[in-house]
């Protein structure tokens, strides 16, 4: 691959890569004296600001912006929005982050790159991705509360698309109801404000005493960027 859509998948794989390794707790894989390991783990964890500005440099490189707003979320026991979150680029009206990555914990990391300004739009598509929420309500209509039974059964508290439920067509008549009471939240269909190209990758990361681990696809090596790209930070 090659052109601005290389760009667009180099700049949003050496930022995801960058992303990780910032997370990393201080002093988690500190090698040395007593002493050393000591000092490096009282070092101060790497802002949320700084990591914006570190991810930023490496995306204008390639010509290319942080989607803003694009959000990493700990993971806590049947839950993928738990306490903690990191916000990369947030918008004057949006959430910002809390908290710094811990020995213990594992994070949902999300990097989202844009050809355009980065800057995002709700399109009128409809939803297809809801999630349950922990709000309970009596709902009125029979096939809106079938089609809660078969969701709490089949995904809990977990994400799901309307395709894997039995009767596509059933649910969406059902969700309408479970939307507005505030049961289900529906992820809204966005994209680029300048409908620019946009490249999003997830990964999971763990930290344990001494130890750092991650999953994601590296498939950067047969993308050849249109220019030379000369960045460190």
């Amino acid at each position: 691959m090659v052109g601005r859509e290389a760009d667009l998948l180099l700049a949003t794989h050496y930022a995801n890569e960058l992303l990780l390794r910032l997370m990393i707790p201080p002093g988690l894989l500190a090698s040395g004296t007593d002493e050393e390991r000591r000092k490096a783990s009282s070092e101060k964890a790497v802002s949320h600001t700084k990591m914006t500005q570190l991810l930023e440099k490496v995306v204008k490189s390639y010509g290319c912006n942080l989607v803003e707003g694009t959000t990493s979320w700990l993971f806590e026991r049947n839950e993928i929005e738990g306490k903690k979150k990191i916000a990369l680029a947030p918008s004057s009206d949006g959430g910002k982050g809390e908290g710094s990555p811990e020995v213990g914990d594992v994070w949902g990391v999300e990097v989202g790159v844009s050809l355009g300004t980065g800057k995002i739009k709700t399109l009128s598509n409809r939803p297809t991705l809801h999630r349950r929420t922990t709000i309970t309500y009596q709902l009125k209509r029979p096939s809106s509360r079938q089609t809660l039974s078969e969701i709490v059964k089949k995904f809990g508290t977990f994400p799901f698309s309307l395709r894997q439920l039995e009767d596509e067509r059933a649910a969406k008549v059902g969700v309408v109801e479970c939307v507005r009471s505030n049961v289900l939240r529906q992820y809204e269909v966005v994209a680029d404000k300048d409908s620019a190209p946009v490249a999003r990758v997830l990964s999971t990361i763990g930290q344990s005493p001494g130890l750092c681990w991650w999953s994601l696809n590296d498939s950067a090596n047969a993308i050849q960027p249109s220019q030379r790209m000369d960045w460190c930070v």
